[in-house]
């Protein structure tokens, strides 16, 4: 619930000083639509995003920036110039979902490169928390935090 309320807040922020309010109103209510949506796909899909991060703020702003292209007071696809700034608005789009894909590919393909991506397979198997802190993060035994958590060794139905 609070995250439908803050992707609403995020899709308005694009364009808030391009609409009246009850444009507003509806980008809100549209950007929370939205968020929901993309995190059920994600869920279904099995995606890890456990914060629903990119359904939050991808979604919503990416939805938020469209609708300006439809929603601007004055050259808005539905009002007087008809859309001239619908087409620069998609391509906004593209290049902030773009961009930062190709960036952290090539960061992520670096760090391989120089072998800081994964842990050695010792501090792996034992735990981070063990090797770090010297002791056991959560004080759960494995058959609870299967429960809490979900069994993550089994295959995905």
């Amino acid at each position: 619930m609070t995250n439908g309320l803050l992707a609403g807040l995020v899709a308005v922020s694009a364009g808030s000083s391009y609409f009246i309010g009850w444009v507003a109103l509806i980008i809100g209510i549209g950007g929370a639509c939205i968020y929901f949506l993309y995190s059920f796909l994600f869920k279904l899909l099995q995606l890890d995003d456990p914060r629903d991060s990119i359904a939050l703020h991808w979604g919503a702003s990416s939805f938020g920036l469209i609708a300006i292209g439809f929603f601007h007071r004055e050259r808005g696809l539905f009002y007087i110039e008809g859309g001239s700034i619908l087409g620069a608005q998609f391509l906004c789009v593209l290049i902030f979902t773009v961009f930062p894909l190709v960036f952290t590919y090539l960061l992520f393909l670096l760090l391989k490169v120089v072998g800081l991506t994964s842990l050695p397979l010792s501090i792996d198997e034992s735990g981070y928390d063990i090797h770090k802190s010297g002791g056991i993060a959560n004080n759960i035994d494995a058959s609870s935090a299967a429960e809490y958590y979900g069994n993550f060794n089994q295959s995905p139905k």
